[in-house]
């Protein structure tokens, strides 16, 4: 007799963001979405800050991950990030991912955060991520060029933000894609306390 398949879930770890820059967020979206550009609008309410997407992971493995973000997250305290940043990636002309990043301010915190999750789910077997850490929260994904140069030009004239993000707590999430778009369940918080 076969063994069952266990079953995998789609899993990332992200930093949470608070309400009110969710409604900022929410009106930039709609404002750039009067520009009739084929993009992919992200749902406000699911926006967040993802730190590491580890993919399909076995059910039985959870226990490990949360651990592994226990112990990296372990030691570093509560900080603040400041969204005031529009970018498009890879770039203005080949616009694929429309997204707000972050000044300065609590960015060496966060990146030493990311690295630290990084290197210990890389322990747990986790592949490592080429490319380099870029901090965003992603607003829209390109579907296609049609009407998107004059909404690029449009972005790049915007000013977003000052806003904070509070860093205070990761979260290990399950990702669920849906027809209408992913469904996000958070499975386990880990407070930053220092």
């Amino acid at each position: 007799m076969a063994l069952a398949q266990e079953e995998n879930w789609r899993i990332f770890i992200a930093v949470p963001v608070p309400d009110e820059l969710i409604r900022q967020l929410s009106s930039l979206i709609n404002q750039l979405k009067r520009l009739n550009g084929d993009v992919k609008w992200v749902r406000p309410e699911t926006i967040h800050l993802t730190l590491k997407f580890l993919g399909n992971v076995p059910v039985s493995r959870l226990e490990e991950v949360f651990s592994g973000v226990a112990v990296a997250s372990a030691g570093t305290g509560p900080f603040e990030l400041v969204a005031e940043q529009l970018g498009v990636f890879p770039s203005q002309s080949q616009p694929r991912v429309f997204w707000v990043g972050f000044g300065d301010q609590g960015l060496q915190d966060l990146v030493r955060l990311q690295n630290r999750i990084e290197q210990t789910m890389a322990r747990l077997g986790f592949p490592e991520e080429k490319r380099p850490f870029t901090p965003h929260l992603t607003l829209g994904r390109v579907r296609s060029l049609k009407h998107v140069k004059p909404l690029v030009q449009a972005f790049s004239g915007l000013r977003f933000g000052p806003m904070t993000l509070p860093v205070n707590r990761v979260q290990v999430m399950r990702s669920q894609l849906r027809p209408e778009g992913a469904r996000y369940t958070v499975l386990r918080v880990v407070e930053l306390s220092g």
